[in-house]
C-alpha cells in the first residue's frame, strides 16, 4: 500500500464516534506495512496510530481419505491516540505450514500489537484442516471493527474458496480436498486492504497455498496440502489538522 491512498480508517469515518475528521489535512509520519516479523512502532511526536492487522491463514489436511481445508486468518481495524515517544509493539502471524500426505494442517498464528497501555489487539490465526473436516476462522479482539476469518471447507463439496472472510468449499467430490478459507479484510476501505483467498483443494497432487496476508491453504486430497497465508500488521502514525 503506498503512502499516497486515502486514510479512510481516519478521513470520513467516524471510528471514534466522536469526531468525523472529514474536513481534516492528515499529515502522515510513518508506515509500517509487514508480512513478518516483530519490532516496535514508536510516535516521534503526538498523533494517531490507525492499526489494521490481519492474522494468518491454516494450511489443510493431506490424507489418502478425503481432507479439509485450513482456516482464514481474522482481521481487525483500530484507531488509538499516542502520545510522544509511546510505543506500539507489534508481532505478525506465521503461517501454517502445508503437510505431506497421512497429516492434519497447521495452524496459522495471531497477529497482535501491545498498545501503551498493556492492552493486546489480537487479529486470530485460522485453524488447520484435518481428516474430511474443514479448520474454523480465526477470530479477531481488541479492535474497533472485528471480523471473523471464513471456515476451511469439509470434503466433498463444490464451492470454492473466497476471499474476505467467507468460508472455503471443497475442490471437488470424493476424496478432493476442502477449499481454504477465505482471509477477512477491509475491502470496503480499498484494494490495499483485502484478505487473502483461500486455495482449492486437490486430489492427488499438492494444493497451492493461500493467497495474500490471511488466506489459508486448502487440503491436500491424497497429495501434499498448501500452507496458509501470511499474516500482516499496517501501522499508519498520523497528525491531523484543520
Amino acid at each position: 500500500m503506498s503512502s499516497g491512498q486515502k486514510l479512510r480508517g481516519l478521513v470520513g469515518q467516524p471510528m471514534s464516534g466522536r469526531k468525523t475528521y472529514r474536513d481534516t489535512v492528515p499529515n502522515v509520519l510513518s508506515l509500517t506495512d509487514v508480512t513478518a516479523g516483530s519490532a516496535l512502532v514508536t510516535a516521534s511526536t503526538p498523533c494517531w496510530a490507525l492499526i489494521y492487522l490481519q492474522g494468518a491463514g491454516a494450511s489443510g489436511s493431506a490424507d489418502v481419505g478425503a481432507c479439509g481445508g485450513g482456516g482464514g486468518g481474522a482481521a481487525l481495524s483500530k484507531k488509538v491516540r499516542l502520545a510522544a515517544r509511546q510505543s506500539l509493539a507489534y508481532a505478525v502471524g506465521a503461517p501454517g505450514l502445508g503437510v505431506a500426505a497421512t497429516s492434519d494442517g497447521n495452524d496459522g498464528s495471531d497477529s497482535t500489537v501491545i498498545l501503551p497501555n498493556g492492552q493486546v489487539l489480537r487479529a486470530g490465526g485460522g485453524k488447520r484442516g484435518i481428516t474430511g473436516v474443514g479448520g474454523v476462522g480465526g477470530v479477531a479482539t481488541g479492535g474497533d471493527i472485528n471480523r471473523p476469518g471464513g471456515p476451511g471447507g469439509n470434503a466433498g463439496g463444490a464451492d470454492p474458496g473466497l476471499s474476505g472472510g467467507t468460508g472455503g468449499g471443497s475442490g471437488g467430490l470424493g476424496n478432493s480436498g476442502g477449499g481454504g478459507g477465505g482471509g477477512a479484510g477491509f475491502s470496503d476501505l480499498g484494494a490495499g486492504f483485502l484478505g487473502g483467498a483461500g486455495s482449492a483443494g486437490v486430489n492427488g497432487g499438492t494444493s497451492a497455498a493461500g493467497g495474500a496476508a490471511g488466506g489459508s491453504g486448502g487440503g491436500g486430497g491424497n497429495g501434499n496440502s498448501g500452507a496458509g497465508g501470511a499474516g500482516r500488521v499496517i501501522v499508519w502514525l498520523v497528525r491531523v489538522s484543520a
